[in-house]
């Protein structure tokens, strides 16, 4: 597992590696519309741009303590994606594999699910 903490780990293990796959990227504020992938990546209280587009794979990845709010997921792939205690309001889902995801103590408010597959999905509760 190889830990990044900064932009330029960020782009360097992206340059060599070609994924972020077996990666744990922590504290960061990330705009990853350069980034195709996700999958299989940890991120632990990272901040994504608002009105970003989310990569199209996300499949397998752990958001825990993340600020993802007000982004666009659009036709992509969070097959076994898992969010904890992270907040997406305002965020849109649309055409999305939500299969098999799960969303624990997130913050919810005004998320947009339109077209998603979202067979044995943890959807959170709305208060």
């Amino acid at each position: 597992m190889f830990n990044i903490r900064t932009h330029e780990q960020l782009q360097t293990h992206f340059a060599r590696a070609g994924d972020l796959s077996v990666t744990t990227l922590e504290d960061l504020d990330l705009d990853v519309s350069a980034v195709p992938s996700l999958a299989g990546a940890h991120l632990h209280g990272c901040r994504f741009t608002e009105e970003s587009e989310m990569p199209a794979d996300m499949s397998e990845t752990l958001f825990v303590d993340c600020t993802l709010r007000r982004l666009r997921f659009s036709e992509a792939s969070l097959y076994r994606a898992r969010f904890v205690r992270c907040d997406l309001s305002g965020s849109e889902f649309r055409g999305c594999d939500l299969s098999a995801a799960s969303f624990v103590d997130c913050r919810w408010d005004g998320v947009t699910l339109q077209d998603c597959d979202v067979d044995a999905t943890q959807l959170p509760v709305s208060a």
